[in-house]
């Protein structure tokens, strides 16, 4: 039985067929990983409301 797993992200990013549509969308890979890390970013904020905030995590988020 094959070993089966998600790809992940960076993996998505440079496949061929990937890179085409988001070459006809207009769309650069790294809008993808801004989106990304923003998304990570909202979820920290939205799981940790009502604690203090963490700086040194928040900027770990985002970059």
């Amino acid at each position: 039985m094959a070993n089966l797993r998600e790809a992940t992200l960076e993996e998505l990013l440079i496949d061929p067929v990937i890179v085409k549509v988001m070459t006809s969308d207009g769309v650069r890979a790294e809008d993808i990983r801004q989106l990304i890390r923003l998304v990570n970013f909202r979820t920290f904020l939205r799981r940790d409301i009502g604690r203090p905030v963490n700086v040194t995590a928040i900027s770990s988020a985002c970059s």
